[in-house]
């Protein structure tokens, strides 16, 4: 089952793979990620440990925004693959939602952090982006806390090119999961604690994957999430913050 994974990364030590191989070698992980996620056994008995097929991590980020009760936040679930084709991005994501760091440092975790708030990130304003920004602290959760992450080696073989606008990495995009979580690779989030919530699918034609140029898709977003989500894009009254952050087993 993780053959299609195997062969990825075998593509990088043998030779540069072609764009067309990249997009289904890795559409193929996702396809078996997503399997994994709904369901845990079959016919045929239990699904596979983690060390015969791709799993994914879930976590969770609960949300509040202006006049809603903190008590009832908006859960936002996403999926991440593991093993991930950019491990360290993937990894730091995970960790910092899991706060699995914050009693060594108070500043390893979202909790407290509030989305980016501005007509660019509010559903109904010409100038939105079909996208919702969280910088966090700017400390690491994985290696040194104020380092930045550079995985150029696993970059190489995960290169995904949008005719006629730029590249963008990781993961293609796959209309089966419309939202996708990014990190930036340029500016002064990269290889730090800022993520994006990137609504590819519900964006007009003329966007699409050029929402993605210059980002490296690590996951996506759960689909019964998708009315939080909205929530969270349509309000004005203020920045949606952080309450709570988690894996879900």
């Amino acid at each position: 089952q993780c053959g299609a994974f195997c062969a990825f990364h075998r593509s990088a030590l043998l030779g540069m793979p072609s764009q067309s191989q990249r997009r289904r070698i890795a559409n193929d992980d996702l396809a078996m990620a997503a399997s994994t996620t709904e369901g845990s056994g079959g016919a045929d008995g239990p699904a596979e440990s983690p060390s015969q097929a791709l799993t994914t991590t879930t976590i969770f980020i609960d949300v509040t925004i202006p006049n809603r009760d903190e008590s009832d936040p908006l859960r936002l679930i996403f999926h991440i693959p593991q093993p991930n084709i950019l491990p360290q991005h993937a990894d730091n994501i995970v960790a910092l939602a899991a706060q699995s760091r914050r009693s060594i440092d108070s500043r390893c975790h979202y909790v407290g952090c509030a989305f980016r708030h501005s007509p660019q990130f509010v559903e109904g304003f010409p100038q939105y982006r079909w996208a919702h920004v969280l910088d966090g602290r700017g400390i690491n959760a994985i290696g040194r806390g104020q380092e930045r992450i550079d995985e150029k080696e696993a970059m190489a073989s995960c290169r995904v090119t949008v005719q006629g606008s730029g590249d963008y990495y990781g993961y293609p995009y796959d209309p089966k999961h419309p939202v996708v979580l990014t990190v930036p690779l340029v500016g002064p989030g990269r290889g730090s604690t800022s993520f994006s919530i990137v609504r590819v699918g519900d964006s007009p034609q003329e966007w699409g994957e050029r929402l993605l140029i210059n980002c490296a898709v690590v996951g996506w977003m759960d689909e019964a999430c998708i009315e939080a989500l909205i929530k969270v894009a349509s309000q004005t009254d203020g920045p949606p913050t952080v309450v709570d952050s988690g894996i879900l087993e």
